[in-house]
This record gives structure tokens, C-alpha cells and sequence, in this order.
């Protein structure tokens, strides 16, 4: 994969980029040069390109075109004062009116009645830079040019631009058939075309000039071609044969051969134009080399080599097209050949892009090369492919990249050999880097009114005879209105000519300074400092040549913010907030500046004497060194500037900033003192040594001052405080950095001290004696403990010491022979510390060295004599320390790590002696490991246990023992029988992990499990819940991996029936709501366990379900009695007790009952109800005879007309109202009474007779709509596609024939002798599609041929009616107006809701 190189130049042509030799002028020279912006003044013996001629360019720049700036017209003289400049500018300028300026600003522009047009930035980053540095792009209107189109528009009618070309000059046409040239200073050269020709050729659609200049290539609407010499003014060629008139010329392009060209027209066809002189004169001839039929062509470009004469695809002329789907590449001469296709993507309706650019390339072989690249681009992607020449010439596509943008594309043009000009649809121009792929800059466009060639596409001036895809597409195209040279883009506005122009690197530094933004400045200088290649124009040379004139650029910069922060911009007015505020602002870009520009000298100098005039200044320029201190992008400061940096930062306490920063500063810089008084002051250990070790050269002093500061820590036997730990913490890294060869706290000691500051740092650590303590203990009259150094180390962190010394032995300095008795010496005096009688370390603490030690051993160390017995001592101590958990979890820890340290770790213990103290201390994890190796896996159950810590984890353990498949069945049934025996504890722990091994696993069969639990119940039946829940939502496993004999298991039937029997026993009031939900158990064993336990609901349920009513309601009805009669009695006892929990408990049964009733009723004849409802409504009926409290009464007739109310629709109103005149009860009451229950008796049976009645009228409408669309449906048409018989494949119009409604035509005869034709039972014929039914099928009645065929001969038809349709039609009559079927339900049109369905809610009871 290739990759384009960034080299950017100032000139035209890339080619002279590749001159990497110096050039002759004196560096000085070019220096000057390109800082103050002076262009070249070299005459031109050739014909000067736009880019070249602009560069002595009057010009009125775009003031206000910063983003986030509201451009509105202004009197300004700043901005309507024309400025001489001799900046590269890709604009024509001079000329006509010379008084009044060449090119107008957009302010100026909107001043004078034009419209504004604003520039804003893109999203993201750039958007944030862009606001910060100013705008990239400069902004103009070519005023003279805008004023005469205007003016030709309004005096010779000469319409509307339509496109334009651009070369050193610049042609623009127009609606009516007018081309407007101007030359390089903006006058109008020549006034080409008219008014005939717009008559009769239309507008003009393209406009191409050739290399040089001196012809242009005019295409129109109407198909025709003019070439013109531009040298007379005169037409050379009016080619209006040459081209079929017809269809509008869409692009002109010429050839590097100034007698060829290309034109697409509309109809999507490309044509090779030749133009030569010949005996009759100027002659043309063109030749179709694609052709529309194959796709139509939307955009073309020729590559032009011209400039490259050398290249290997200058012998050929390639042309690049872009059809709707697709990019086409071939050569035309020397033949026509197809070089290559790829599919484009994106949206279809969206136009393709093609461009060229000649780039830099860096090759594979690390060669640069100038070749093509071809760039296409649909929708939001972006596609470049190398084109170049093989070693076998072939030419050759090398796909580079593709790029998406995150809009619609209506443009793109390379501006330079790094950056593109790209439109969007929202007529944004988003200035787009492609080797990094980032956004510079976005400017809003929508105010210049982009000429649109939409009217091309579509055809509009012959007669829109164009496709309709390419006229969907051509809704945006803006081919011809925007063309592009190196660093700009020139558009073509509906009344304005705008130029948009990249600033050059010294531009855009200059358009900061100008608004006084010098921080700003400051900051993108740094940027073009550290990529010089990235978008910048102004620039030449190499990379290093670059960033000297960056460099000095800014310096100057630099200077002179520093002569103006300090005087005229200082702030006059404000207290300590405004300075800190001010300095805050402007002295850290200086400082970063000077860092990124390499510039200590001017950082230290100019930059320190500014600031330190004031003391707010000066903090702030010490405090911004602190970053680049400890990136080590600054090593080395004045000692004078040291000073005044310690002492700032000492008098703020910002004591770890400096502490970190000491440390990465040189020493020599330092003032020793100074830095030493304040570390030792406030304990900067780090500083503390980074000076010995650097600046003395001492590691042995800082090593034994911290052992002398931590020793005395440690001896007082308290809690270490966070400075002592922090303290302990760095003594041990910089004792484990030195004995690992490397610097503390970072960095690499010289190579020629590691081996001494190894042994230096070695032997103080293992003194026997210390000075330090030894003359304090003398006045003390202490005797000081041997090796003092070690006991201080292994006191405060015994587990972190002994790390550093086991790192410590990794060096090869502890693998000689010297180095092995050094160690053994060492490991002799650890032992020696830390294991006798009397010894001051803890059991975990001695632990912790055995640890040490096996492992070392297990590294296979033979040089290192350790006793066996010492690991005998090791366990004891171990095992008979403190019983605190704490404690005892570090000394479990201790020794789990040495029995782990290594193959060899067990072999340092007796195994019976290690299992019995383990078992007598609670080590359980030992055990657990020691099971586990010695293959007792059976014991290791009772270990996770007896460990409180760990008893959830024994499930893992079974599952894992479970599914081991190498475990032989001798361990499986010891392990069967420690479950077993554990059983109790097991489920009390999670009863559901319980019941999921037993289901999963089968290791326990669960008749077993429910035996062991029977003396529990509650713990049987959560057992047996669990279980049965994983039967019912868990496969079972299809290969188990411990299988048990069916003998052992229950039948699924007896689980639930002895889960039943639990439920009944604990938990009854949850047997019936059980019952109903599942349906695998035995409905009489479940019976019989209700009535066992009582449980009336369920037995109403199991009851019910076996089709025994009578008896369920009989239950039901006994209960309803003697709640009843706990009522009554209740009441005797109590006459005025209407609030009893009694009343609430027979108004609940009584629901169920009714509920009940209402449940089976519909399964009974009408007859067989009564002798539910009757018996009900009569023991409801018969206590009112003896109630004498009114309010009892009235809640006594509240029920009985709920079980009235509840029982109309199930038993006759006639049985109803006698049987509620018959009960004494009622018909002893009052007349109001009984015209109420009568009232509701009539209501229900209206309501049921409307409820008939409406539900009549429905269903016929209904099916009024259904044969209505039935009708209709075979009314309608049958179509053939092929009007041709399926059978001999002739016409269907030669003879009678047949049409069946899956479209299969037939001729009658031929579906005769194939079988489509048989009688019904009355003797009809009947016909059938033989291709979708079959021939060999059978007829049986009319049901087999009614296909819904009908024949058809020439001029005549003949219907067949149905049966049905001729049914329904009689039907139909009855109804006038035909309802379609969805307005039947429809919520708005619904027949329901019309005045035809007079139902409406049922009435409630009262």
C-alpha cells in the first residue's frame, strides 16, 4: 500500500516539488522572502496561469469572515480601503476601475445592496481551532467581474449565468446563449455569442478552454458546439452537425492535442471531437466512443499530462467516466481500451465526482514518484486510486484510501497536492486534509447562490427526452460552477463571482496579529512548527528548512509580545485577581512556545527578564516549568532560576510538585544547599537521594539515614502513621532499584558503579552493627540487636522485604560463586533473626520466610543449604499461634504458600503431622489441598463445612467432583455416603443447590434424600419444591454423568402426590390454587389427601374436575349452611351486630358458591340448573321469615338479590319469580321490594332480547359486505402477460380460448386434449388451469373446476355465473346501501356504534 507524500509548494506545478536540490539563491535571501511575503517578480516567457498572474494582486480582503462573527455591512474604512499586497493570491486583480477596487469584501459587497455571506467552522476539533486561530480560507468577490454579468443581464439581456472555465482567464455563459470573457484584470475581453444563437443553439451548458488558452469550446442546450478563438474574438468552428441535435452537450473538455476533445451530452453518451484545418478550412468531426445505451455517462475528465512530459502515461490519453452506478477508466488513443471499473456506492439519486491531481507518492521501495491519482466520489465517500505504469507497461490502479464525510457531496476539487475543496448539498465548503483525514475549515456558502445545470440534465430545452434516472440525479449537479486551481476554488453565484483562497502560513500569523490575538498566534505557530507539512501554503524546501523559518518567524512574534505585555497592553486598572487573570493568559503560550521551538536560550533569557519585573508574572512563568520539567523536555535551568523555583514552591507548600520535579532536574543546576535544607525540613526523602546518588555519589548515606528514620519507627511498637509507612515503602523500592542495577526513583545507574552500588547497598543492609545505633545504644547502655538494619526491614514489611531479596538473587552478581555464599550468608542470617526462641517476629512473619526459602529451593538451587527441621519449627509455630481470625487467616496464608512454593513444598512437611496440626488449628485449606493430593476426595466435604468462610462453596465442589469423569466409583460412593451423612447440613445451608445436584447428577437417589429427611417435614417439602421446580423448567440431561438404578427413583406421579400431602400439612391454604395449576398427579389420590386434611376448596376443585357437581356444590352448600347459621346465632346473641368479620365470611363463601354455580351452569340442560340455583336462592330466602332488625334485613336482601341477579340468564324468569313469590320470606314483604326485583328481572330480559336482536342485524350485514366484495372479486378482469397459449405457445386471438385468473391462457382445444375440461354432477362443463392443477386429477363435482376460468373467441365473450354469486345477488337486494367490511369495525364508521345497533351496555343492578 502506497501513501501520499505531504510535500507541499507555492507554485503552480507539482513538478517543483521534486527539486530537492538547494536552490542557488542565498538562504537569507529566500528567508526574507517568505516572511515578508514578497512574491516573485521573474518575467514569464510562456503564458501565465491564473495562479501566477494573481500573485500582483490589489485586492480588498474579507474582513469579518472570522467564524463565530455576524457579518453585517459597515462603513469601516479598514474594510472598504483597497490594500496593496504581493501575497500569492489565485485572484485576477488591476485593471478596470482601478479607483474603486478589483475584488470587493463581503461587508463592502453587502454594503451596497449584495447579501452577506458568513463563514463558520466544522465540528469537532477543528471547529475549536478554527475559532481560536481565525479563519484559513480568505473569502472575495471578483467585484468587476459580478458588476458586468449583472450588467450584461440587465442591458443586452443576455439571462442568468449557467456555467463557466477558468484559466489565466475567465469564461462565463449564459441563459441566452452569451459568453462573457474576462482576462486577468477582471476587463472584459470579449462579448462571444448572442442573441441568435441563444435562438437557436439555447443556453450555454459547458465551457472549456484548452491548454492555452487561445480556444474555447462552447456546448449548449440543444446539442449543438462553437469554438471560438479568444486571440480574435471570432468563431472558428460553429459544429452544429457534428452531434445529433437533441440533447443538451453536458461537459467540454479538452486533450493535452489542442485538436481534440471530449463532450457528454444528456443522453448519457460520450464523444471524441477531432478538430483539424484541412483545404475547405477549419473542419470537425466527432465519434461516439461510449454510448448512453450502456449507462448514461453523468461526468467526464481527461487525465492531462502536459505538464509531465517525461511521465510513462504521457504516450497515452486516458479519460475517466462516472455513469449513475459505476467509474469507467479508458484510454482512447493510442486505442480504445477499458483500463478499469468499480462499482460506485452510495445513494443512487446523488451524482458521481470525478478529479485528477497529480501527487508525490512514497512507494514500497521507500522511492518517491510523481503519478496521477484518481479521485471519484458519490453521496459521502470518497475513493483515491494510484494510476501508474509497471514494469511491464501496463497501467496500473493502486486504491490508496477512501474517506467518508458525514454529508452529501455536490463537489470536490483538489486545491493543492495535500488538501480538497469539497461542496456540500447544504452549500457548505468544507476544506478537507487527506492524508489525515481531518476537517480544517467549513464556509457557509448559501448566500452566493450556486448556479445550478439542473435545467441540463433534465432536458427542459428539448423537450425533457432524457432518463428518468438521470434526471433524478440531476437535481443537484453543479458541474459547471465551480473550477479550481492550486489553493483555491473559484464559484459561480447567481449574480457574483466568488473566489475562495487558502492563506498562506505567514497570512494567517499576520491576520492574528493584526487583531492583536497574539497567544493565538503563538499557538498555531507552534502547530506549523510541529507539522509544517499539514495544509500550509507559503512554504518551500525541505522539512528542516521549514521549521527554520517557522522558527524565526515566531521568535520575532515572541519579542514583540513580550515589549507589549509588559507596557501597552498591561492592565492599568484591577487588583491581584485582574494580574493573576492577565498572566495567567499570556505567559504559559510563551513559555510553551519557547519548548516547542527548542528555544531555551530565549526561554531563560528575554522570556525570564519580561516576567520576573513582576512577582504575579513570575510565579506563574516558574509554575508553567513544572510540566515540562517532568517530561524531561527541560533537564537543565540557571541555577538562579532553580533558586527562585525551590523557594516559590516552598513558600506555596507545594512540596510534592517540587519534590517530583528535584528529581528530574540536573544536578548541577542545583543550589545544593538550598535544596537539601528544604527536603530534609520537610522530609523530600525522594530528593534526598536523587542528590546523594547524583551529586555526592553516595547510595550508602541516604540507605542508612532512612534505616535510621524507620528504625526508630518501628522500635516504639505502635501503628505506623501514613509518613512512616510512606517512608518504609520508598526505603524498600530504593533498596530493591539499587540491588537491581537501576536508579532511584527512576533512570539507570552508570554502568561503571552498578557492581559497586550493589555490594555498597548489599553490605550496609547486612551490618552487624550500625554506627548510627551502635553510639546511641553506648549512651543509652542498650545493647543493640545483631543485624539492625535487617530487623528495622523485616519488622516493618517482612512479605515486601523478602520480594526485593528474591529479585535480588535474579542478578547475575547472586549466580557466581561469590554470589551464591553471599546469599547462603544471607539466608543464614535471616534464620538467624528471625527463627530462635526469643525472636520479636510473629508466626506469619516467620511463615512468611519459609515461603521465602521453598521457594527458592524449588528453583533448584543446590548451593542453598537449608534444614529440614527448620520447617518443622516453621509449622509448629505455625499452628500454635493466636486463635484470632485475623491471624490465624496469615498463618494458614504462610503456610499454604510454602507447601505451594514448589514441586517440593509438601516434601518439607511429615504428612500425618501436617493433617494433625492442621486439623487441631482449623487450617482447613491446608487440609483441602493435602485431601486432594493424597486422592481422599471424600474428606474435603467436611472441610468447606467446618470453614465459615467457605461453606457456600461446597456446592462448587460437588458439581466439580460431579464432573469428574477419571474419579474412580470407590471415591463416588464415599463421597455418596459423607453427602448422605451431611445431608441435614447441606440442605439447611441452600436447600435448592440441594435439589439440583440430586436432579442433575443423580448421584443420591431421591427416595434416599426423602427418607433421611422424614423426621424433618419442613425441610422435606422446601426439598421437594425445589426439585420438582427443576423436573418441570429443566431438561433433563440427556447422558448424565453418574447415573443411579430406576429402582432408586420416583415415579413423577409420587412426588407430587407426597409434595400434596406436605402442602396439605403445611401450608393448606396453598393446596387448591396447586391443584389448579398443574394437572400431573392423580386426581382421586388427591382427593382423597382433601378430604383427609379438610381442604373444601380443593376438594370442590378435584371434584368439579371429575364431573361431579352435585357433590362439589353439595360441599359448597353444607359450608354455605353453617356460615349461615354461625350468623344467625351470632346475631341471637348480638340483634344489632351488623359489622361482624361473621358477615364478611358469608359473603365471601356466598361469592364462591355463585361463582361456582355461574362456572358449571352452562354444561347443565336448562331443566338441571334449577336444582343449583333453587336450593341456593331458597337457603338464602328462608332465614328472612326470622329476621326482625331492620338494617339486618336489608343486608340480608342485599345477598339474596346478588344470587337472584347472578342466576337470570341460566334459569327461567318464570322459575325465578315463582320461586321468589312461593318463599314466605318475600312474599311477607313489602310491595316496593318486590317491584324492584320484578323491575330487574324485565330489565335483563330486554336487554337480552335487544342483545338477540342486534347481533341478528350484524351478522347479515356482515355477510352482505362479504358477498358484495365476492361479487366483485369475479367480475373482475383476468390478464395474460404473454397473450400467447401455454400449451402450442400460438396467439390467443386466433380461436377461442380461455383465461384462468393465476393468468395461464389456453386455446379451448388445446385445454380440451390436455385434460383441463370435465363435467359436473348437472352436466355443466368445467374447466381448469392444467399447469397449476394438474391434467390426471380427478373431477369430483363442481368443486374441482372452479378455477374461475371463462372463454373468450374473437368477438365474443361468454360469463359463467356461479351459484353463489347468483345466491348472493338475491340477497344483495334486501340491501340498498353496501357498507364496505372494514367500517364495520372501524372505531369511527363502526355499524356497532350507528343507530342500526340499538344495544347497549348491560343495566346494572340496583
Amino acid at each position: 500500500m502506497t501513501s501520499v507524500t505531504k510535500d507541499e509548494t507555492d507554485g503552480a506545478h507539482v513538478d517543483q516539488d521534486l527539486d530537492l536540490a538547494e536552490p542557488p539563491d542565498p538562504l537569507l535571501d529566500e528567508i526574507m522572502s517568505d516572511v515578508a511575503g514578497f512574491a516573485s517578480l521573474t518575467v514569464h516567457d510562456q503564458p501565465q496561469t491564473l495562479e501566477e498572474i494573481m500573485r500582483d494582486t490589489d485586492y480588498l480582503e474579507l474582513e469579518g469572515n472570522m467564524v463565530g462573527q455576524e457579518m453585517v455591512g459597515g462603513t469601516s474604512s479598514v474594510q472598504n480601503t483597497p490594500k496593496k499586497t504581493v501575497l500569492n493570491l489565485a485572484i485576477p486583480a488591476g485593471g478596470i476601475d482601478a479607483d474603486i477596487g478589483d475584488t470587493l469584501s463581503i461587508k463592502s459587497w453587502d454594503s451596497k445592496g449584495g447579501r452577506s455571506v458568513g463563514s463558520k467552522k466544522s465540528h469537532g476539533s477543528s471547529q475549536e481551532h478554527s475559532k481560536e486561530f481565525g479563519s484559513i480560507m480568505r473569502h472575495v468577490i471578483l467585484k468587476a467581474v459580478s458588476s458586468q454579468v449583472c450588467s450584461a443581464m440587465e442591458r443586452v439581456h443576455a439571462g442568468s449565468p449557467t456555467c463557466m472555465a477558468t484559466t489565466h482567464l475567465i469564461a462565463i455563459g449564459t441563459q441566452n446563449g452569451f459568453v462573457l470573457v474576462f482576462d486577468s484584470s477582471q476587463v472584459i475581453k470579449w462579448f462571444l455569442g448572442g442573441v441568435d444563437i441563444g435562438a437557436n443553439y439555447g443556453a450555454v451548458s459547458s465551457l472549456a478552454f484548452n491548454s492555452d488558452s487561445t480556444r474555447l469550446l462552447a456546448g449548449f442546450a440543444r446539442g449543438q458546439l462553437i469554438e471560438f478563438d479568444i486571440v480574435t474574438g471570432k468563431i472558428l468552428r460553429d459544429m452544429n452537425d457534428v452531434h445529433p441535435a437533441g440533447s443538451a452537450v453536458l461537459h467540454t473538455k479538452y486533450t493535452d492535442d489542442q485538436n481534440t476533445a471530449f463532450f457528454a451530452d444528456s443522453g448519457g453518451s460520450v464523444f471524441e471531437l477531432n478538430m483539424k484545418r484541412g483545404l475547405r478550412g477549419p473542419g470537425a468531426s466527432a465519434r461516439c466512443i461510449f454510448s448512453g445505451s450502456r449507462g448514461e455517462v453523468c461526468i467526464m475528465e481527461p487525465l492531462r499530462v502536459g505538464g509531465y512530459p517525461s511521465h510513462p502515461l504521457s504516450d497515452y490519453s486516458v479519460l475517466a467516466l462516472a455513469t449513475i452506478s459505476k467509474v469507467i477508466v479508458i484510454t482512447v488513443r493510442p486505442k480504445l481500451k477499458v483500463l478499469m471499473t468499480s462499482a460506485l456506492t452510495g445513494d443512487p439519486h446523488t451524482l458521481p465526482l470525478l478529479c485528477w491531481q497529480f501527487v508525490v507518492i512514497q512507494n514500497p521501495s521507500f522511492n518517491k514518484v510523481v503519478d496521477p491519482v484518481l479521485t471519484f466520489a458519490r453521496d459521502q465517500t470518497i475513493h483515491f486510486y494510484q494510476v501508474t505504469v509497471n514494469l511491464s507497461d501496463k497501467i496500473v490502479f493502486i486504491p490508496l484510501q477512501s474517506i467518508t464525510v458525514n454529508y452529501r457531496l455536490l463537489s470536490c476539487q483538489w486545491l493543492n497536492t495535500r488538501v480538497m475543496g469539497l461542496l456540500s448539498s447544504t452549500e457548505q465548503f468544507h476544506l478537507l486534509d487527506v492524508r489525515s483525514r481531518e476537517q480544517l475549515e467549513t464556509v457557509d456558502l448559501t448566500s452566493v447562490e450556486l448556479v445550478y445545470q439542473t435545467q441540463f440534465f433534465k432536458g427542459t430545452a428539448t423537450g425533457g427526452n432524457v432518463s428518468a434516472a438521470l434526471s433524478l440525479s440531476g437535481e443537484m449537479a453543479v458541474y459547471g460552477s465551480s473550477t479550481a486551481f492550486t489553493n483555491q476554488l473559484l464559484v459561480l453565484g447567481a449574480r457574483t463571482f466568488h473566489v475562495l483562497i487558502i492563506r498562506s502560513w505567514s497570512e494567517r500569523l499576520e491576520h492574528l496579529l493584526k487583531n492583536e490575538k497574539y497567544p493565538a498566534a503563538m499557538q498555531l505557530g507552534s502547530e506549523f512548527y510541529a507539522e509544517p507539512g499539514k495544509g500550509l501554503v507559503g512554504l518551500r524546501g525541505n522539512k528542516d528548512r521549514k521549521r527554520n523559518l517557522i522558527s524565526m518567524r515566531m521568535v520575532g512574534i515572541l519579542k514583540q509580545f513580550l515589549d507589549s505585555s509588559m507596557t501597552t497592553n498591561f492592565p492599568t486598572e484591577g487588583g491581584m485577581g485582574t494580574l493573576t487573570k492577565y498572566f495567567n493568559e499570556i505567559v504559559p503560550p510563551c513559555v510553551e512556545l519557547c519548548i516547542k521551538l527548542n528555544q531555551t536560550d530565549l526561554l531563560f533569557d528575554s522570556v525570564w527578564n519580561t516576567f520576573q519585573q513582576d512577582p504575579f508574572s513570575s510565579a506563574v512563568y516558574l509554575e508553567c516549568l513544572e510540566p515540562y520539567i517532568l517530561s524531561d523536555q527541560l533537564t537543565t535551568i540557571p541555577t538562579n532560576i532553580v533558586q527562585q523555583f525551590v523557594s516559590h514552591y516552598h513558600a506555596r507548600n507545594k512540596l510534592e510538585g517540587l519534590e517530583a520535579c528535584l528529581t528530574h532536574l540536573s544536578v548541577m543546576c542545583l543550589d545544593i544547599h538550598q535544596v537539601m535544607s528544604v527536603c530534609q525540613q520537610h522530609q523530600l526523602y525522594d530528593a534526598i537521594i536523587h542528590i546523594y546518588n547524583n551529586a555526592m555519589m553516595d547510595y550508602i548515606t541516604p540507605t542508612e539515614k532512612l534505616l535510621e528514620f524507620l528504625g526508630n519507627a518501628v522500635k516504639d511498637n505502635e501503628e505506623l502513621s501514613d509518613t512512616e509507612v510512606k517512608l518504609g515503602n520508598k526505603l524498600l523500592v530504593y533498596i530493591s532499584q539499587c540491588l537491581a542495577g537501576r536508579a532511584y526513583p527512576w533512570g539507570d545507574i552508570p554502568k561503571d558503579k552498578v557492581k559497586q552500588v550493589k555490594y555498597d547497598v548489599y553490605s550496609t543492609i547486612t551490618l552487624l552493627r550500625s554506627r548510627q545505633i551502635s553510639t546511641e545504644s553506648e549512651e543509652g547502655h542498650a545493647t543493640p540487636p545483631p543485624y539492625p538494619h535487617l530487623h528495622t526491614l523485616l519488622q516493618f514489611d517482612t512479605q515486601g522485604f523478602l520480594n526485593v531479596l528474591s529479585i535480588a538473587f535474579e542478578e547475575e552478581e547472586f549466580n557466581t560463586e561469590v554470589g551464591q555464599c553471599q546469599k547462603q550468608r544471607l539466608v543464614d542470617i535471616l534464620l538467624e533473626v528471625m527463627v530462635k526462641e526469643d525472636s520479636p517476629f510473629t508466626a506469619s512473619q516467620v511463615g512468611y520466610l519459609a515461603t521465602f526459602l521453598a521457594r527458592q529451593l524449588a528453583k533448584g538451587d543446590k548451593t542453598l543449604g537449608v534444614s529440614r527441621d527448620l520447617f518443622s519449627r516453621v509449622l509448629v509455630m505455625l499452628t500454635e499461634g493466636g486463635s484470632e481470625a485475623e491471624q490465624k487467616d496469615e498463618r494458614q496464608q504462610a503456610l499454604l504458600d510454602i507447601v505451594q512454593s514448589g514441586e517440593g513444598g509438601w516434601d518439607h512437611f511429615a504428612e500425618k503431622d501436617l493433617e494433625e496440626k492442621s486439623q487441631n488449628v482449623g487450617f482447613y485449606k491446608i487440609l483441602e489441598k493435602l485431601y486432594e493430593r493424597t486422592g481422599h476426595h471424600e474428606k474435603i466435604l467436611d472441610c468447606y463445612l467446618l470453614d465459615k468462610g467457605r461453606t457456600l462453596q461446597v456446592f462448587s465442589f460437588l458439581q466439580s467432583m460431579l464432573l469428574d469423569t477419571c474419579l474412580p466409583p470407590s471415591t463416588l460412593s464415599l463421597l455418596k455416603d459423607q453427602v448422605m451423612e451431611k445431608l441435614y447440613d447441606l440442605v439447611e445451608l441452600d436447600c435448592r443447590k440441594v435439589a439440583s445436584l440430586v436432579f442433575h447428577h443423580k448421584l443420591i437417589s431421591t427416595i434416599a434424600v426423602l427418607e433421611k429427611l422424614e423426621s424433618n417435614k419442613p425441610l422435606q417439602y422446601q426439598f421437594l419444591t425445589h426439585l420438582l421446580d427443576y423436573m418441570e423448567n429443566t431438561s433433563t440431561p440427556t447422558t448424565p454423568v453418574k447415573t443411579i438404578t430406576e429402582s432408586d427413583q420416583l415415579g413423577s406421579e409420587e412426588l407430587y402426590e407426597g409434595y400434596i400431602e406436605l402442602m396439605c400439612q403445611l401450608e393448606p391454604h396453598q393446596v387448591a390454587s396447586y391443584l389448579k395449576s398443574k394437572d400431573n398427579y392423580s386426581t382421586s389420590r388427591a382427593l382423597e389427601l382433601c378430604t383427609e386434611f379438610n381442604i373444601l376448596d380443593g376438594q370442590v376443585y378435584l371434584l368439579e374436575r371429575e364431573g361431579r357437581i352435585m357433590e362439589a356444590f353439595n360441599l359448597l352448600k353444607t359450608g354455605l349452611e353453617g356460615k349461615i347459621s354461625g350468623l344467625l346465632s351470632h346475631l341471637e346473641n348480638s340483634p344489632e351486630a351488623t359489622s361482624s368479620l361473621k358477615w364478611t365470611s358469608l359473603n365471601t363463601n356466598l361469592i364462591v358458591v355463585v361463582t361456582f354455580c355461574q362456572r358449571v351452569s352452562p354444561s347443565f340442560p336448562l331443566n338441571e340448573r334449577e336444582a343449583l340455583w333453587c336450593p341456593l336462592l331458597d337457603l338464602l330466602v328462608a332465614p328472612l321469615s326470622t329476621l326482625e332488625e331492620h338494617k339486618v334485613v336489608s343486608k340480608w336482601r342485599e345477598m339474596v338479590r346478588h344470587v337472584i341477579s347472578s342466576m337470570l340468564g341460566y334459569v327461567s324468569h318464570s322459575r325465578v319469580v315463582a320461586a321468589v313469590l312461593a318463599d314466605p320470606g318475600y312474599s311477607e314483604g313489602s310491595w316496593a321490594e318486590l317491584k324492584q326485583l320484578l323491575g330487574e328481572l324485565i330489565d335483563t330480559f330486554r336487554y337480552e332480547s335487544q342483545l338477540l336482536e342486534s347481533s341478528k342485524i350484524l351478522i347479515e350485514q356482515e355477510k352482505a359486505v362479504l358477498l358484495q366484495k365476492l361479487i366483485n372479486t369475479k367480475k373482475k378482469g383476468i390478464s395474460n402477460f404473454s397473450l400467447k397459449c401455454n400449451i402450442c405457445y400460438k396467439s390467443l386471438g386466433t380461436e377461442r380460448a380461455l383465461v384462468f385468473s393465476c393468468h395461464h391462457g389456453f386455446h379451448a382445444s388445446c385445454l380440451d386434449n390436455g385434460g383441463g375440461v370435465g363435467l359436473s354432477d348437472l352436466g355443466e362443463e368445467l374447466w381448469r388451469c392444467i399447469l397449476c392443477v394438474g391434467a390426471r386429477r380427478k373431477w369430483v363435482g363442481s368443486k374441482e373446476g372452479s378455477q374461475g376460468g371463462f372463454r373468450v373467441t374473437p368477438g365474443e365473450q361468454v360469463d359463467k355465473v356461479d351459484e353463489k354469486v347468483a345466491k348472493a345477488r338475491e340477497f344483495l337486494k334486501f340491501y340498498e346501501k353496501r357498507e364496505e367490511s372494514s367500517q364495520i369495525f372501524d372505531p369511527d364508521r363502526s355499524y356497532i356504534k350507528s343507530d342500526k345497533f340499538h344495544l347497549r351496555l348491560k343495566p346494572a343492578m340496583q
